[in-house]
């Protein structure tokens, strides 16, 4: 279950008191968010799929020359 979201009963209160209850709630909520954000920002995921990519573009041109090598001596 995802602890992100629970489940408040509030039977009564004044309006004030559940105005702060929810401006707390969608603070935390705000503050995660941006924390998981920061979180990928400072991954190393992004650069190694960068890197993996490049690899294998190079890879797919040299064997599109060396194909096209091939097919030219006929």
């Amino acid at each position: 279950m995802n602890n992100q979201y629970f489940r408040y009963e509030v039977l009564a209160c004044e309006t004030g008191e559940l105005k702060i209850f929810w401006e707390k709630t969608i603070e935390k909520q705000t503050q995660h968010s941006k924390a998981e954000k920061d979180r990928l920002q400072r991954s190393a995921l992004t650069k190694l799929r960068n890197e993996w990519k490049a690899m294998l573009e190079k890879r797919l041109k040299m064997i599109k020359e060396h194909e096209g090598k091939k097919e030219v001596p006929q």
